[in-house]
């Protein structure tokens, strides 16, 4: 993995996963996928969820059905993730790259299917916030990865250039789909 990390230097921007990639938030995601489908159709008895959808994807759904509701469609999420504050497990490898990779010329940034807070207090307990451009949490967005429109923002507010620039996450599904889409390297820190 460190020869992966040391070829990073090439890269004008990276871009980071928070969760199984920086650190582990220790939620069980399969049960509250069920809690939250039902959370979703108690509160939007009209929105049609189908099994075996991640929280983000139910999320994107209720969310272009029912804009003008972000806080109660993030509501579930903000409670659950909130439980974990100041529990999130460190991932060495990763955060020993950050600590000690060379930013002089190259920014790094988060793009998270987490909520926006929840990355920033992990950031702070690990002590790596101040070494991110900027954190990008699905209710930045209100769409998750592979959605684009995260990169959309950061092309928008950074200029960056995605074919010079690498995708650093733990889910062929999400990251992995969202930098082939953007033309980015993938760097998947699971496969050596």
């Amino acid at each position: 993995m460190a020869d992966v990390f040391i070829k990073m230097e090439k890269y004008s921007s990276i871009i980071f996963d928070y969760d199984n990639t920086i650190a582990r938030i220790p939620i069980d995601w399969k049960a509250a996928r069920l809690e939250f489908k039902a959370y979703l159709v108690h509160t939007f008895p009209a929105l049609h969820i189908q099994d075996g959808l991640r929280i983000d994807e139910m999320e994107y759904i209720a969310m272009n059905t029912f804009a003008d509701a972000p806080d109660k469609i993030y509501a579930y999420r903000s409670k659950l993730e909130k439980q974990y504050d100041h529990l999130h497990i460190p991932i060495a490898k990763t955060i020993d790259f950050i600590r000690n990779f060379d930013k002089s010329n190259t920014k790094l940034f988060v793009v998270s299917n987490n909520l926006k807070e929840t990355v920033v207090s992990g950031l702070k307990d690990l002590e790596l916030f101040s070494l991110f451009t900027e954190i990008v949490g699905v209710d930045t967005t209100s769409y998750p990865k592979p959605y684009t429109q995260s990169a959309e923002y950061l092309k928008n507010k950074y200029d960056i250039d995605f074919t010079s620039s690498a995708m650093v996450g733990d889910s062929v599904e999400t990251d992995g789909k969202y930098s082939e889409i953007l033309g980015m390297t993938f760097i998947n820190i699971y496969i050596e």
